[in-house]
């Protein structure tokens, strides 16, 4: 093997190796942690917006005047447990506080109330674990043509 050919695959290994924990990074799914665990009122400001690790995500203010992203759950879920959320609407969340790369205040949420309607929507069950999986699918799956209703 040439002194070229040995440098060139040392370069692919290297970007490989880069991609690769790259794209591991980015496929992370939002974990839970009940040690910053915090309660927030507050008002949605933008009820739908792009979330991560396939979850989606609204925009609320506390009372305080801080923004916080929130994130729920899958919007199959949501679609299936009809969750809407309306700018304006009065909300209060428990949930996991992390800072995102850019600083902004997130949330990944354990529980939901929609305090105007006097409802309540929990995702997360006692340990912690998303309601969502394994307690349905998604309704637009070609699985289910396999698979018994139940």
């Amino acid at each position: 093997m040439t002194a070229k050919r040995r440098k060139e695959l040392q370069v692919a290994c290297i970007l490989s190796t880069l991609f690769l924990f790259a794209s591991a990074g980015m496929a992370q799914p939002l974990g839970y942690d009940e040690n910053t665990e915090i309660t927030v009122v507050g008002v949605v400001t933008n009820p739908l917006v792009e979330g991560a690790a396939g979850l989606a995500a609204f925009v609320m203010r506390s009372g305080s005047g801080r923004a916080y992203r929130v994130y729920l759950a899958p919007r199959w879920y949501l679609r299936e447990i009809r969750l809407v959320l309306e700018r304006g609407e009065r909300v209060k969340v428990v949930g996991s506080k992390f800072f995102q790369r850019d600083g902004s205040r997130c949330l990944v949420a354990r529980s939901l109330s929609l305090l105007a309607r006097g409802e309540q929507v929990v995702l997360r069950d006692g340990a912690l674990r998303p309601v969502w999986r394994g307690a349905a699918r998604p309704t637009g799956s070609c699985m289910k043509i396999f698979l018994p209703a139940e």
